[in-house]
């Protein structure tokens, strides 16, 4: 089974990691930042239209690909090209978090523990938005994962 849906929107750039940090008494109290709030508010807005009617099951490859407007400055030369890799901040680890975790409080899935392959790409192009690609998979296919996976699956070390 496959579920793929595509938001237009203007991705947001903030990070789950971007905690505040307030002193009461001799403590330090952590809370999430207003525009961390309205990023996971805006990206729930977008996807609960497209969540299945029930959650996915069994082991999943899910592929988020953010992209961004292109920059002021851009050439014409790039943007001819419709789409292009963005290897500057904010980094893909810190971005994929948040709607990755809108998707499991969505319940897109029964537990983000079943993603087994997960992917964020992030790039400048023509079409700002978000495309969420969830596959349900029947076995690991070990074919692509490459000769670790055939290691491990047979008890084998390397």
């Amino acid at each position: 089974m496959v579920l793929s849906f595509f938001v237009a929107c203007v991705p947001p750039t903030v990070t789950a990691q971007q905690k505040g940090v307030r002193v009461r008494g001799k403590r330090p109290v952590f809370y999430t930042k207003e525009r961390v709030r309205l990023a996971r508010e805006m990206l729930w807005r977008l996807f609960e239209g497209h969540r299945p009617p029930v959650p996915l099951n069994g082991p999943l490859r899910v592929t988020v690909v953010m992209t961004f407007p292109w920059k002021a400055g851009e050439s014409k030369a790039n943007r001819a090209k419709g789409w292009m890799p963005m290897p500057v901040a904010p980094d893909w680890d810190n971005l994929a978090k948040t709607p990755f975790d809108v998707l499991s409080k969505l319940s897109f899935w029964c537990d983000d523990g079943q993603v087994f392959d997960g992917r964020l790409v992030k790039g400048w192009g023509e079409k700002p938005g978000i495309r969420v690609l969830i596959e349900a998979e029947d076995g690991i296919p070990s074919e692509e994962l490459g000769e670790v996976a055939v290691a491990v699956g047979s008890g084998r070390r390397q």
